[in-house]
C-alpha cells in the first residue's frame, strides 16, 4: 500500500504547516530515513520559530514584502498576481546574482527555471515573524487581492467624502485589509536594482525588533542579543550559560538526541552498505562507527529519558506517532546495553530493518534493488543541529546590519 497524506482543516495556520510539511520532502540537507523528522522539527520549532532549512539570507524577510507591496501599490489583480509576482523574483535572482555576496542567493544557477520562489520559502515565517498580517497561504492571500483593492478605494472615497463635508474620517477599525506590518523599512530607491543581501541597520533593527516581540522567550531572541558564535551545534554556543534554565535543558535533550540518533544513521547506511557489497563504502560507515560510539556521552544517556517529548508536541499541536516514540526508546536502550558491539548486534540490525521498511514499504531500500541501487552512500548521514545552519548565517547577516552606522 503507497502512503498518503491528507488533512481535513482547513485552517490557515494549519494549511501553512503542512505546506513547510511536504516542503521537507523536497530538502536534500532534511532527509529523514528512520522518521525521525517529527520530533526533531518539534525541537527546531521551539528553538527557531520561523525558520526552515531551505530559507538563505535573512534580508529574503524584507526582499518578499517589498515585490508584493510594490505589486499591491500597483493593484495587480488576482488572476495575475502569481505571475507577475514570479517576474519579480526571477528578475531579482539576476540582480543580486551580480552582486559581491551571492552566497544564499536563491536562482543563482537555474535562474529564470527556478522552482521554488523565496516566497514560498518564507511565507510562513513572515507570518510567524508578524511581518505578514495577512493570516492565510500564498493562494489565499492572492485570491483576496481583489477584494481588498474594492475595500481599500471604498474606504479612502468615504474618508474624501467626510473631509469635504468637515467631518473626521474614521480610521479604519478593521484589519480585513491589512496585509503587511506598518513599519516594515521601505525598499530602496530603484529596488531591485543593485540590491544586495545585505541588510542596512534599520531593517535589522526591525526585524530584530519582530523576533523579540513576537517570540520574547525563544532561544532565537536570546540568540540574537548575543555576540555572534559560529559553534557547531547551538549547544556549543559560548555564551550558553545567558540562556534561561528551560533552554539549556531543551538543549540537552536535543544534543542527546542529535547523539543517538546519528548512530542509527549510521548503522544503516552500514547496512545498505554490505548489502550492496561495497567494500570502500562497508570500511567507511565502520569508521564512522567507530567514531561514533567513542564520541556518546554516556553518563547522561545513562539516565535521559524520551519523557519530555510529548509534552513538547502537545504544546506545539503536533502529533507524535506512538510507533516513532517506541522506535527511539528501543534504539537508546540499544545504545545503552550493546555497548561497542552495536554495529553488529542482531536486535539493532532488526530494528533498524524493520523501521526503515515500515516507512518505505515497497521502496524500501532492503527489499527494491532500484531504490538500493539509486543510494549514493550516505543517506542521512548528518547530525541533526535542529536548522542551526539556517539560523547561524542569519544571526550573522543580523549582526553585520546592527553594526552599519
Amino acid at each position: 500500500m503507497s502512503a498518503s497524506l491528507t488533512w481535513l482543516d482547513h485552517d490557515s495556520a494549519e494549511q501553512d504547516r503542512m505546506n513547510r510539511i511536504l516542503a521537507l520532502f523536497r530538502e536534500r540537507d532534511t532527509r529523514d530515513e528512520l522518521g525521525i523528522g517529527v520530533i526533531r522539527d518539534l525541537l527546531a520549532d521551539e528553538f527557531f520559530p520561523g525558520t526552515s532549512t531551505i530559507q538563505t539570507r535573512l534580508r529574503y524577510m524584507l526582499f518578499v514584502p517589498w515585490i508584493y507591496q510594490g505589486l499591491e501599490a500597483e493593484e495587480c489583480e488576482s488572476e495575475a498576481f502569481a505571475k507577475e509576482a514570479r517576474k519579480r523574483e526571477v528578475a531579482l535572482v539576476a540582480i543580486l546574482s551580480k552582486s559581491d555576496d551571492t552566497a544564499g542567493v536563491f536562482g543563482k544557477l537555474a535562474g529564470g527555471e527556478l522552482q521554488r520562489l523565496p516566497s514560498s520559502v518564507y511565507w510562513a515565517g513572515l507570518g510567524i515573524w508578524g511581518i505578514r498580517k495577512f493570516n492565510g497561504s500564498q493562494e489565499q492571500y492572492q485570491d483576496a487581492l481583489d477584494g481588498i483593492y474594492k475595500t481599500r478605494r471604498n474606504r479612502r472615497r468615504d474618508a474624501d467624502l467626510a473631509r469635504q463635508r468637515g467631518e473626521g474620517a474614521e480610521g479604519d477599525r478593521t484589519s480585513s485589509t491589512i496585509t503587511w506590518h506598518a513599519k516594515i523599512p521601505g525598499a530602496p530607491k530603484d529596488f531591485p536594482k543593485g540590491t544586495t543581501v545585505l541588510l542596512t541597520r534599520e531593517e535589522a533593527e526591525f526585524v530584530q525588533d519582530q523576533i523579540a516581540t513576537t517570540h520574547p522567550q525563544s532561544l532565537l531572541t536570546r540568540l540574537i542579543f548575543l555576540p555572534f558564535s559560529d559553534a557547531d551545534f547551538p549547544w556549543e554556543h559560548p555564551s550558553s550559560a545567558k540562556f534561561s534554565a528551560e533552554q539549556r535543558e531543551l538543549l540537552h535533550h536535543a544534543n542527546l538526541l542529535s547523539q543517538v540518533i546519528y548512530g542509527a544513521a549510521i548503522l544503516y547506511n552500514f547496512m545498505l552498505s554490505e548489502l550492496k557489497h561495497s567494500r570502500e563504502l562497508v570500511k567507511a560507515r565502520q569508521t564512522d562507527g567507530r567514531d561514533w560510539l567513542a564520541s556518546l556521552d554516556r553518563q547522561s544517556l545513562n539516565k535521559w529519558t524520551l519523557d519530555w517529548v510529548m509534552p513538547l508536541a502537545f504544546k506545539h499541536r503536533q502529533v507524535v506517532s506512538p510507533h516513532t516514540l517506541e522506535f527511539c526508546r528501543r534504539w537508546l536502550e540499544l545504545v545503552r546495553t550493546a555497548g561497542n558491539s552495536l554495529m553488529e548486534d542482531k536486535s539493532a540490525r532488526a530494528l533498524i530493518r524493520a523501521r526503515e521498511m515500515r516507512l518505505k514499504g515497497g521502496r524500501s531500500r532492503f527489499s527494491n534493488a532500484r531504490a538500493l541501487d539509486q543510494w549514493r552512500g550516505a543517506a542521512g548521514l548528518s547530525r541533526m543541529d535542529y536548522r542551526w545552519g539556517t539560523v547561524r548565517r542569519f544571526i550573522q547577516d543580523l549582526h553585520s546590519g546592527l553594526d552599519k552606522r
